[in-house]
């Protein structure tokens, strides 16, 4: 360990440096630059509170009002002050005191302070006790209180003197003085000076200060805070607190934004001593090089750079970083600026995982890099990433800490989700918040609407109710929209139980039970042991809450007992509330010690005190007294208080009170339909209020007077007819002795005995039923004088019978000049036809329709269809157009006189005045039946044009007469030979068809001008195909083995394993597979090459080992072996020859 560092020289980055070991990475690199306190002062940023934009409010253009912006940015930072103390005044408390008179001397140095602690033996002064300052001001201290402890700040030498009392003790001090250190951590301050980039009015929204921002540097170097200059419409610097340079090195980091400075930009850093100044950096925008050569801002830009320099001999001074711009864009980030005894580059990126430190929560662990909580254990390894409580596998929002359940999984967390269950209602609007299946709980009873039979809590169904959602109001018997009854709110009084009883509201239930051992409890009612040991509950005026009296429990003495009151009630739905207190003296237990106040509602254990579910087991406990509250659906519920004691020893003096109850609203039933039955009587008239058959008795004699029915349509609520059968019912309700239903039919009131039918002639039949009252034989309801036997009709109405009128339809004309006295519509006829002239609809009988004839009462003329006052059938222009009728071919109408076509259609209505199909306005010709057209354009009609598209090929000729840029086709494809690809439609391109008007020839191989088709010779080898091995190849034509290769290319033509140069070589034929090459001795050589041919006659081979039957057929074998010898000589002959 050279630089005895405590790390060995191998896993130590820098050996010989004390200041810097560690290396996490292993990359040659060290990690940290404070190790060895080595680094005397740093400004890391990270102190300060990063936010939003500075924005200049002042617009003079020479200064800048660099505040705090409203504690969004932090631009200037005071650093915490430091000191070092050292003690003064032996005399210290604890240790013997001080006796006799003396003094001591605290220094108190230039920016510090000491304090002075100040102990009297026994609490008090025996001596007296004073200070003497730097400047001789004496104060007489004797006063001060035992163990003060005083501050003075005046510098230089303070004296504290005391006398002697002649006693053994006299005081004791305890002295400190505070010597003011320059702080590690160096705050900061921001200046700002115009400069050419400066103006009058900028108020663009500058930004500096301290910043989280990484949208341009991806990430800081020490931390996740550094400072940003950028818009600074002048120099804009940033001062560091003041420090001694000895010994130490200057270390910043920057990184530079944009790459367009401007001439009047410029960056610097530089250390400002009492002795020098030493720069860092400095840079202008002018171009990629400063004036002096350097390096410009352009080419500094876009990373961070750290730069150092040694400040040792400088003298006391301070680091300055000044940045001048008037862009938004373009900014200096700072971070990681620190003052060493060593420097050397460091690691930005220890675990060498490709995320700098400065982005890195684990910066020493390559496997991670984020810490979403912050909570020193990384993501990975974090069980719980955003440190809400719920682990990561638990929350659906695991990087989250606000949020960490999605119950509709839309993607918004509970929490922000205004609508958690997605089902269209808000969460402060939704009963369930967390089930979409419901919304709505009207009567507060936990179940939701839908899925409740009774949701307005008034004990009718759903399904019963007429209004399901308003419990004040639940049957209509009639159905006619109005309730039989509705509730009226009847409040419950405030039960303060100031009458010194139990209140008379409400059903009260008080009993006391024995409970066998610790068990959980349940309700109090059930399996209760009756006890008289225990309370009972009772009004009472030993400490009541309020007033003079409240309901108390009582003192339960003994062991494992209870207590207990309740009230039941009904109720519309509300909050029942009421104030409670216990004795001070209260058990708190856990597991199952149940001792305390209970309350329960509906059966269910509720929370005793408003710490709830802070309470073991939901008794009472931290608290002696206050107010509950408890809310209760539309229905009859139960409220009980028990006071349960001695569940781990004696009760002693516990009790407990209940004051001032309010039950919640009640209601009071009311008749709300006056006719609950529909039946037209009103209940308070009607004998059977919910029976719509029946209702009244008007005589009195026990029979209903008659069926009534709903509506008195006599019918139930189904709609079924009413059975009499099924009731007494009274023939005469009014007892006069007419019927019923004579006095119905008589039109009399057969409720009222003094109204009698009338008889006008005395048939015994009532007038209302007599059919003919006169006697008249006129029946009355034909009869005008149904009480005048002279008279039985008065045709127009003038109250005078027909037979005494003259004018019996009163139109003014007398019967006798009347041609209908009897029709007050008529009285004239003029064409005799028997109908008068207003129903005439043709007056003058000549077959046109008044309404339709010019001359309706003469039947010489119908028609004016000039209007000229003369009938069409003497004009001679009767449309009045200037042409005579006996050439118009519409003389009726003035404005069409001819039909070319005669289609009856006029040439200026009609729109093909030829009639040819063609309408005129797409007719060439429109008054030319025979021509339509005239494609040309040369004025002669398609029809009769013998060059239609006057292309100069006559139709006869031009297979396309419509298309003056084609005129034949070849291939008969219905493609004109100038547009078609393929003009003989063979399947092959005309610019790849040797022949493209020839569709039986699309290839010439040896370009003879014949086909291949048709060529018997394709390749012009001089072989016709059919005898041609290689029809296509022109260097072949023969493949004597049929191996697939020419004779002419193959080196063995018969393919019988000898070449064709050694057959011809040894004599055997090259294109004869059965003549080969013999070689006796096989060696390779055919005998007729071969110099040496060995034969041994007496050990001659077999023949047919010799194949000598092959070789030389029918000779024997001595023979042939001779044979075979001579040619070898003969050979090895030629050899030598």
């Amino acid at each position: 360990d050279d630089d005895n560092d405590g790390v060995n020289d191998g896993p130590d980055p820098h050996p010989l440096d004390e200041c810097y070991w560690s290396d996490n990475d292993q990359d040659g690199i060290a990690d940290y630059n404070n190790e060895g306190n080595c680094v005397a002062h740093m400004t890391s940023f990270e102190s300060g509170a990063a936010g939003g934009m500075y924005t200049d409010t002042d617009t003079s253009g020479v200064a800048h009002d660099l505040s705090n912006n409203a504690g969004e940015a932090e631009v200037n930072y005071d650093a915490p002050a430091t000191y070092t103390s050292a003690s003064a005044c032996p005399e210290g408390y604890g240790t013997p005191w001080v006796v006799g008179a003396g003094s001591c001397t605290v220094t108190v140095p230039s920016g510090g302070y000491a304090e002075v602690s100040v102990f009297w033996p026994y609490f008090s002064p025996y001596v007296t006790l004073e200070s003497t300052s730097p400047s001789s001001v004496v104060t007489d201290l004797t006063s001060t209180p035992y163990g003060t402890t005083l501050q003075f700040t005046e510098a230089g030498d303070w004296t504290f003197s005391w006398t002697d009392d002649g006693t053994w003790n006299a005081i004791a001090l305890i002295a400190t003085s505070y010597t003011p250190v320059t702080p590690f951590e160096l705050g900061y301050q921001a200046s700002w000076a115009p400069s050419a980039n400066s103006g009058s009015g900028l108020t663009d929204g500058d930004y500096v200060g301290v910043t989280d921002y990484t949208g341009e540097v991806g990430a800081y170097l020490d931390g996740r805070l550094g400072y940003q200059m950028s818009d600074t419409d002048g120099a804009m610097s940033l001062t560091l607190d003041a420090i001694d340079p000895t010994g130490l090195t200057a270390v910043v980091s920057y990184f530079l934004a944009d790459t367009t400075y401007e001439d009047d930009d410029s960056v610097s850093i530089e250390f400002v001593g009492s002795l020098s100044t030493i720069s860092l950096l400095s840079a202008n925008g002018v171009s990629a090089t400063d004036a002096a050569g350097g390096d410009g801002m352009e080419a500094l830009a876009g990373a961070w750079t750290t730069v150092s320099a040694d400040i040792s001999a400088a003298g006391t001074g301070s680091l300055v970083m000044t940045f001048d711009s008037n862009a938004g864009t373009e900014a200096l980030y700072l971070d990681n600026v620190y003052f060493t005894t060593s420097y050397v580059a460091l690691d930005s990126d220890d675990d060498n995982d490709m995320r700098l430190d400065g982005y890195d929560w684990c910066p020493l662990d390559p496997t991670e890099q984020d810490d979403n909580d912050e909570d020193g254990i990384c993501d990975d390894t974090d069980l719980d990433d955003d440190n809400d409580g719920v682990f990561d596998f638990n929350d659906e929002f695991p990087l989250d800490g606000t949020e960490s359940i999605d119950d509709d999984g839309d993607g918004i967390g509970d929490n922000a989700d205004p609508d958690d269950d997605n089902d269209g209602t808000d969460d402060a609007n939704d009963a369930f918040p967390n089930d979409p299946s419901e919304t709505d709980d009207y009567d507060g009873d936990g179940v939701g609407d839908n899925a409740d039979t009774d949701d307005d809590g008034d004990g009718v169904s759903d399904l019963e109710d007429v209004w399901p959602l308003d419990n004040t109001m639940s049957t209509d018997t009639d159905g006619d929209g109005t309730a039989d009854f509705y509730l009226t709110p009847a409040p419950y009084s405030l039960m303060n139980f100031e009458s010194g009883s139990l209140p008379t509201e409400g059903t009260w239930t008080s009993y006391s039970c024995s409970i066998g051992g610790a068990s959980a409890p349940v309700h109090p009612s059930v399996s209760c042991t009756n006890s008289t040991m225990y309370g009972p509950w009772a009004v009472t005026s030993s400490n009541a809450i309020a007033g003079t009296y409240s309901l108390d429990s009582g003192q339960n003495s003994a062991q494992y007992g209870t207590t207990s009151i309740m009230v039941q009630f009904e109720t519309l739905g509300g909050t029942a509330t009421w104030d409670w207190q216990v004795s001070t003296f209260f058990r708190d237990y856990t597991s199952v010690y149940f001792d305390g106040l209970e309350v329960w509602a509906d059966g269910v254990r509720i929370p005793a005190s408003s710490l709830g579910s802070q309470c073991a087991n939901d008794v009472w406990c931290g608290e002696d007294s206050g107010s509950m509250s408890w809310d209760f659906g539309p229905g009859i519920h139960d409220l009980t208080f028990t006071f349960r004691s001695g569940t781990s020893g004696t009760g002693g003096t516990n009790q407990a009170w209940i004051d001032n109850l309010q039950l919640p609203l009640n209601g009071i039933s009311n008749q709300m339909d006056t006719d609950d039955d529909n039946d037209g009587i009103l209940d308070a008239d009607d004998l059977m209020q919910f029976d719509p058959c029946v209702g009244l008795d008007n005589d009195g004699d026990g029979a209903y007077d008659d069926m009534v029915g709903v509506g008195g349509a006599g019918v139930d609520f189904d709609g079924l007819a009413c059975d009499p059968s099924m009731y007494d019912i009274d023939s005469n309700d009014d007892n006069d002795d007419w019927s019923d239903v004579d006095e119905v039919n008589c039109g009399t009131d057969p409720m009222d005995s003094t109204d009698f039918p009338a008889d006008f002639d005395g048939d015994l039949t009532c007038d209302p039923v007599d059919p003919d009252d006169d006697n008249d034989g006129v029946e009355d309801g034909s009869d005008a004088f149904p009480n005048d036997p002279y008279e039985s009709s008065d045709l127009d109405g003038d109250s005078i019978g027909d037979n005494a009128d003259n004018d019996d339809d009163g139109d003014g004309y007398l019967d006798g000049a009347d041609a209908f006295p009897t029709d007050a519509s008529e009285w004239i006829d003029s064409d005799g036809d028997g109908t008068g002239d207003n129903a005439d609809t043709d007056d003058d009988g000549d077959g046109v329709a008044d309404d339709l004839d010019a001359f309706p009462l003469d039947d010489s003329e119908t028609v004016d269809s000039d209007g000229d006052g003369f009938g069409d059938n003497i004009d001679p222009d009767d449309d009045d157009d200037g042409v005579l009728d006996e050439v118009d071919s519409f003389p009726n109408d003035d404005t069409e006189a001819v039909d070319t076509d005669g289609d009856g259609i006029g040439d200026v209505q009609d729109n093909d005045d030829d009639g040819d199909g063609v309408e005129d306005s797409s007719d060439a010709f429109p008054l030319d039946a025979s021509e339509t057209s005239d494609f040309d354009g040369d004025g002669i009609g398609d029809n009769t044009d013998s060059d239609i598209d006057g292309d100069g090929y006559s139709n006869a000729l031009d297979v396309f007469d419509y298309d003056s840029w084609e005129w034949g086709d070849v291939d008969g494809d219905g493609i004109g030979d100038n547009a078609d690809s393929d003009n003989d439609n063979d399947g092959v391109s005309d610019e790849l068809d040797a022949f493209p008007f020839d569709a039986s020839e699309t290839v010439d191989m040896d370009g003879d001008g014949v086909g291949d088709n048709s060529d018997a010779d394709d390749d012009g080898d001089s072989y016709n195909d059919d005898v041609d091995a290689f029809p296509a190849d022109e260097n072949e034509w023969l493949d004597t083995d049929g191996d697939g290769t020419g004779d002419n290319t193959d080196s063995d033509d018969d393919g019988d394993g000898f070449s064709d140069a050694n057959e011809n070589d040894c004599g055997t034929d090259t294109l004869d597979d059965g003549d080969t090459p013999p070689d006796y001795d096989g060696d390779g050589i055919c005998d007729a090459l071969d110099p040496n041919v060995d034969i041994n006659i007496d050990e001659a081979p077999a023949e047919e080992d010799l194949g000598f039957g092959a070789a030389v057929p029918g000779f024997p074998t001595a023979l042939a072996a001779l044979a075979l010898v001579g040619a070898a000589l003969v050979a090895g002959r030629r050899t030598e020859d």
